[in-house]
């Protein structure tokens, strides 16, 4: 018998239909746009704490291992196309 916590943690296999998924790329309107920047707020509002914190010293180290993990995440994108 499985864990049912782990079960949760599983990632899935297909993509959520959420009620702000788009039928094409580039179908846009007001209910995605504002989901994505209230994402990009809260990514700044973390990034503005992580900068003004103690761990301002090792920030260039830390972009640049999410940058490489960005770029290869799009590559593997790419690839699965």
């Amino acid at each position: 018998m499985s864990n049912p916590f782990l079960e949760f943690l599983r990632p899935h296999k297909t993509v959520p239909n959420t009620p702000w998924t788009a039928k094409s790329r580039w179908d846009l309107n007001l209910s995605r746009v504002s989901v994505l920047f209230f994402g990009l707020f809260i990514f700044g509002l973390g990034d503005s704490l992580l900068i003004q914190s103690t761990l301002e010293m090792r920030r260039g180290q830390f972009w640049l291992k999410a940058f490489r993990a960005s770029l290869i995440s799009l590559w593997v994108g790419q690839l699965l196309q």
